[in-house]
Parts: C-alpha cells; sequence; structure tokens
C-alpha cells in the first residue's frame, strides 16, 4: 500500500468520538504505509496527529454558507489532485457534499461513514444524508446502522460495510490503573466503603434514563449501593432540577451524587462495580460500554439501536427494556449479587469479547480493508 493517500473529511478535530475515530485510524493507517491528510475546521485533537507525518488542511467543511461550500468543494479537488489523494473519506453528512464533489472532480474514490442513526425524516433531511451512501464504500459503525442506511436512505447492501469502533485496551486495562487516581474520585464523589459504586454515565438529558434508575432504586429491596451519574450537566437546566426533586422525594439523597464531567474514565471505571445505560433511545455510540467491558466491569443497557451488537447477555451484562424500571430493578439485583469466582469469570469474558471485536487495531485493520478493496476495484 505504499504511496497511496487518503484524504479524511469531517466538520472539526474537538474531543469527540467521530474524531477519536479518525484520529486512531490515521495513526495505523500511517504505520502501514498510507500517506494521512485530513481536512476540517481544526480542533484540539490536531495535536495527536504529530509523530504519524499526518497532515492537516483547516478548511471549513461544514460551514452553513453555500459560498463557504462551494469554496471549500473546489480547494478539497485542488488539494486531492495535488497530492495524488486515491480516496477521499467523508465522516459526516455536513461535508459529505464537499467531499463527493472534489473526489468527482479530482477523479477519485469517494466513500463515507456512518457514525450515528439517521436523525430526522423529512424530505430536505433525507436528501442531506443520502450523500453518505452515494458513494463507492460506506461503512457504518454497527449493523443497526447498516440497516438504517438501507431502510431509509436506499442504500445498496453490497456497499455497506460494517465496521466497529473500537478502544485504546492499554488505556483501558484495570492493572494499569494507579490507586491514586480511583482514590481522587472516590474523594470527589464521596463514595462510602462497602458499598457498591453504580456508574451511570452519559450526557445528563431526558433521554438517558436517569428517571428509570431513580424509580428501579426505590423498587429494588436492597439499599447497599450509590448511584453515580457521571455526565456533561448545567445546573439551570430544567431537567436537573426535575431529576432533584424526584430525589429528594424518594429520599435518595444519601445514596445518588452527581458526578460532573469526568476527563478519567479509565478510573472512574475501576471504582465502579457496575455500570448502568438505562437510555430510552439508541443514538449514542455506546462507546462507554466498550469501555466498561474493557474493565472487566458487567453492564447493564437498554436493547435499543446499536447497543444490542455491543453486549453479551446474560455472559458479560444484561439487556432491558428501555424504561421498564421493575427490569432494571431485577437487573440490579442479579448484577449486585454475583459473588468473587463469578464476578471474575464475567470479567475475563468482557475483556476477551471487547479485544477480539472492539480494539482500536481491529477498527483500523478492518478500515483498511474497505481502502483496500477500493483500491483494487477502482479504475
Amino acid at each position: 500500500m505504499a504511496g497511496s493517500a487518503v484524504l479524511q473529511v469531517l466538520p472539526h478535530m474537538e474531543q469527540g468520538g467521530m474524531q477519536r475515530h479518525v484520529v486512531d485510524v490515521a495513526r495505523h493507517a500511517a504505520k502501514a504505509g498510507w500517506q494521512i491528510h485530513i481536512a476540517s475546521s481544526g480542533g484540539v485533537l490536531e495535536r495527536d496527529l504529530i509523530g504519524y507525518k499526518a497532515r492537516h488542511v483547516h478548511l471549513p467543511v461544514a460551514s452553513t454558507s453555500p459560498w463557504q461550500q462551494l469554496r471549500c468543494m473546489f480547494k478539497l479537488a485542488a488539494y486531492a489532485k495535488a497530492n495524488e489523494i486515491s480516496l477521499i473519506h467523508a465522516h459526516d453528512p455536513r461535508c459529505g457534499w464537499s467531499a463527493a464533489f472534489a473526489a468527482r472532480r479530482a477523479n477519485t474514490t469517494f466513500l463515507a461513514t456512518a457514525h450515528r442513526v439517521i436523525e430526522g425524516r423529512s424530505g430536505l433531511a433525507r436528501l442531506g444524508r443520502r450523500i453518505m451512501v452515494m458513494g463507492d464504500r460506506t461503512i457504518a459503525t454497527s449493523h443497526h446502522i447498516g440497516q438504517q442506511l438501507v431502510q431509509q436512505l436506499q442504500a445498496e447492501q453490497n456497499r455497506i460495510r460494517v465496521v466497529y469502533r473500537g478502544i485504546d485496551l492499554a488505556e483501558f486495562k484495570p492493572e494499569s490503573i494507579l490507586g491514586h487516581r480511583i482514590a481522587a474520585l472516590a474523594d470527589r464523589w464521596r463514595t462510602r466503603d462497602g458499598r457498591a459504586v453504580v456508574l451511570l454515565p452519559g450526557r445528563v438529558a431526558p433521554d438517558n434514563g436517569h428517571l428509570t434508575a431513580l424509580a428501579a432504586m426505590t423498587v429494588l429491596d436492597r439499599d447497599d449501593f450509590d448511584v453515580v451519574i457521571v455526565g456533561e450537566q448545567e445546573r439551570d437546566n430544567a431537567y436537573i432540577k426535575k431529576l432533584e426533586r424526584e430525589i429528594a422525594a424518594k429520599k435518595l439523597g444519601e445514596r445518588v451524587r452527581f458526578g460532573g464531567f469526568c476527563e478519567d474514565m479509565p478510573a472512574a471505571l475501576a471504582l465502579a462495580d457496575l455500570v448502568i445505560l438505562p437510555t430510552a433511545n439508541g443514538n449514542g455510540s455506546g462507546r462507554i460500554l466498550l469501555e466498561a467491558q474493557a474493565m472487566g466491569k458487567p453492564v447493564i443497557v437498554s436493547s435499543v439501536g446499536s447497543f444490542e451488537e455491543l453486549v453479551l447477555p446474560a455472559s458479560t451484562g444484561w439487556l432491558i427494556q428501555p424504561g421498564d424500571e421493575g427490569e432494571l430493578a431485577w437487573a440490579l439485583d442479579r448484577a449486585l449479587s454475583m459473588e468473587g469466582e463469578v464476578k471474575d469469570r464475567l470479567a475475563k469474558r468482557a475483556r476477551d469479547f471487547i479485544a477480539a471485536e472492539f480494539s482500536v487495531e481491529r477498527m483500523a485493520e478492518r478500515t483498511m480493508a474497505v481502502y483496500d478493496e477500493l483500491r483494487r476495484t477502482s479504475p
């Protein structure tokens, strides 16, 4: 593959699942001999490209200005020609049309990755997202997303390739988490000795199942665990205030913590005994489920969207119906009742499962296999 060049196009390089995905693929593709080019409006993750000979070009590829979009189309095309780009790879509908135009004008191959479920059912919304399935190949980050592409955007099934997102197993390795990192979070969240810690991660928003979790705590006839809600929140947010009222009404003030945004998720997962995600929708990437299982933690997650593909039911965790506090309470009881040997076996199965299917290396290999396939079939 020496001498092959790929141009990845995405809105920006700030922190985010899509952006981390692009950086991880770029790192491994560069090691495999690819020349890596990235076009975006820039961001903090540009620094992670240093050392991999990846070249970043600043362009407002996701601008809502028609004039800016037109300029980007021609600039991307000129850049692709000047750098002998073999493949142009779009990661978002907002920059997909510019990338597709550039590929056509530069007479090179176009593909796209659909990172999330398709949202918006209006004709205009579907038209905007249609570009994601008009290339030579479309990568879907789950089978569920792949099926949505077929059903909602009339994608051709034989052009879809599933490449799951991957995580860095070296970062999420239980034995590598130093005690002081765990202790710092335990102190910050005021966890109590002798009580299990149940982590409820994700943005603090109505669809993410916090009310279901509170209801399950009152249904469950045990109080030997505390719940830490970890995620970005605005103190003046009406939903936060509603949660606070529910916590007070159910007399759960001593057992529920708002952990806020956490920068050290490996330590947070090391501290946790269990991770729950009782969300009402499957729009997220489910990355936290991969990280939790890599750390050997059991997970309880709603059976929605792509999440069903990220857990081995009754083996590494439990799938529940969204909004069902009774089922969540049952699963909580099962998970918290596991004894030492059973927990150890689950931890090993979970980490083996993630290592086999969801490592960064596996993700990069599968992505480059699609690149290689396109190279072989392009004229």
